[in-house]
């Protein structure tokens, strides 16, 4: 999928659960970072789950999934590193996700993200097979690097949110010198 078509279902707020996957792991933190702004009142909420699938048991994340909040606002649960869904291999990890894609809680946005190395990882059986049978308002999507346009279109948003002015073709040059890496770009 598109990165910008992505953005505008995240703005939409229809899915309760995301699965997210892309070489370009800087569209990921875009992604994850516009729910978040979508999601909590303020970055420290206490209604925002981090967990690291490198770190995390499954216990931790069916307690996380599991959570009701003490206040009146919609829990983030976010899973980085969910490196375990690139593979064929059954876990206790992928069927705790799978249950929750088949049916998403209302008050509850789960994501979980990881970054592929390079195209020959790019394709995964398992989550094809997987997002035929999910709910709607689940989504599975691997996130295509970003043609010209879209890139453009991310730097003309960070010179935005920066409040940094720019004319002419700057952005379209710009995205010429970084060609779908936008982490870099991020960093420079």
């Amino acid at each position: 999928m598109d990165y910008l078509e992505l953005k505008e279902i995240v703005k939409k707020g229809k899915k309760k659960a995301f699965i997210l996957y892309a070489e370009d792991e800087q569209l990921i933190i875009e992604v994850r970072d516009l729910l978040r702004k979508s999601i909590l009142k303020d970055d420290e909420s206490l209604s925002h789950i981090k967990l690291d699938g490198n770190r995390c048991t499954v216990e931790e994340l069916q307690n996380a999934l599991l959570t009701y909040s003490m206040f009146q606002e919609d829990i983030l649960v976010e899973l980085s590193n969910a490196d375990f869904m690139s593979t064929q291999e059954a876990s206790e990890f992928k069927k705790v996700i799978e249950a929750y894609l088949l049916d998403p809680r209302e008050d509850l946005t789960f994501i979980a993200y990881y970054k592929y190395e390079n195209e020959l990882s790019k394709k995964n059986f398992y989550l094809d097979r997987l997002s035929k049978k999910i709910s709607p308002l689940s989504i599975i999507e691997g996130i295509a690097s970003l043609k010209p346009r879209g890139m453009v279109a991310l730097i003309e948003d960070f010179f935005k949110k920066n409040e940094i002015e720019v004319k002419g073709n700057i952005p379209a040059f710009i995205s010429e010198v970084y060609r779908g890496n936008s982490m870099q770009l991020e960093r420079e």
